[in-house]
């Protein structure tokens, strides 16, 4: 391996290394994600869209592998919006994903936080519910 290939492996790792102790530890993860042009003529707010799904599915995922109880392929199966925001596209809101673990059906409570000033938007992800708690 090339040096430059050696540091990025390295800086992957301790980037997922230092989501897992995050996750350990039961603290939500933010990231940013890119937030597409919102319309002044929106009238029906339907959460987040394809790209900030994709993203906070990809930290959804970071949970299962840690506290997925062994599911290989667990599956977004519903989301709702929990608190819709005061304004959409600038203040935030909070969306219930159900998550089918092998038969289990999991919540998560996704925030997402516009973030105008950086062009996008954050994403916290707080540890999974149960359905049977």
């Amino acid at each position: 391996m090339t040096a430059s290939r050696v540091q990025n492996h390295a800086t992957v790792t301790l980037i997922c290394a230092l989501l897992v102790i995050a996750s350990l530890l039961c603290w939500p993860i933010t990231i940013e994600s890119a937030n597409p042009d919102t319309s002044d003529n929106q009238i029906v707010f339907l959460g987040a869209d394809k790209r900030l799904q994709k993203d906070a599915k990809a930290l959804v995922m970071v949970y299962e592998s840690i506290f997925g109880a062994g599911c290989r392929k667990p599956e977004v199966s519903d989301r709702e919006i929990a608190e819709p925001p005061d304004k959409p596209g600038e203040s935030v809101w909070v969306e219930k994903w159900t998550l089918n673990r092998c038969g289990d059906d999991v919540y998560y409570m996704i925030t997402f936080t516009p973030t105008p000033s950086r062009g996008g938007t954050d994403i916290s992800v707080a540890p999974p519910e149960s359905a049977k708690d």
